[in-house]
Formats: structure tokens, sequence, C-alpha cells
């Protein structure tokens, strides 16, 4: 069974629905200029979907580190798909956030922010929300 062709069919599972997004937005981000650092980095505190390094241009020390919140939706709405990341939910990536740059010291001078990317159910649609929280 090819679970990516499923997906765009709308045809999959839950848990595969959420891991294509995951992978969709990854790829499109990558499409961006954005590097991936890790996916579905795990804490005690939580999970962070996907971490990327965003370099600015040619100014020293011009990087950003982007937490990355992944949502699929059936409706494209910003509404809904931001709604869906809790005020709990946000404290949760953060904590995950401020672990991963502890284990990471090489990041942790890095200007950091959160972004959501909503990925349609059908893998189609891309909606990029930078400093999302």
């Amino acid at each position: 069974m090819n679970d990516k062709a499923d997906c765009k069919k709308g045809n999959c599972k839950k848990e595969n629905r959420g891991k294509q997004a995951e992978l969709e937005a990854n790829t499109y981000l990558q499409n961006q200029g954005l590097t991936t650092l890790e996916l579905n980095f795990y804490s005690r505190f939580g999970e962070i979907d996907i971490i990327l390094l965003q370099n600015k241009g040619k100014i020293l020390n011009s990087k950003t580190l982007i937490f990355c919140e992944v949502r699929s939706r059936k409706n494209m709405g910003y509404g809904s798909a931001l709604e869906s990341i809790t005020v709990h939910k946000q404290q949760k990536i953060i904590k995950t956030a401020q672990y991963f740059m502890l284990k990471n010291p090489q990041y942790a001078n890095l200007a950091a922010r959160f972004d959501v990317v909503i990925v349609s159910r059908n893998l189609k649609e891309i909606d990029w929300i930078k400093n999302a929280f």
C-alpha cells in the first residue's frame, strides 16, 4: 500500500495522515531554504514536529532557530488550526524548545521563533504561519 498516494486521495489513517503532513511540511520548508535539524524531537515536556535553521543572509550570526508545529486539516482556515494549538500545548512546545537548546548549546544564542504549518488532508495545500505564538 502506498501511504502517500492514499493520503493524497484522502484515504489514510489519522496517524499516517499526521506523519505524511509532517513530511510534506518538512519538504516545503526545505524548499523555502531552511535546513532541518530534527524531526519529531521528544523530551519529557513534549514533542516538536520539526526543528529547522534559517540563514538570514550575509550578516554574521544571522541565523534563526525555528520550532515548527504541523497540523493536518480538512479545512484550511487559519482559525481552526491555530486554535487547536492551545496555551497548554504552546507551553509544552516552548519547554521542549528550551530543553533542545540546553542539550544543543551551539544553538543557545540564536534567535528563535515558533511557526505553524497547516497541511491540507489531501497534501495539496500548505500554509506557513511564521511567529504563530
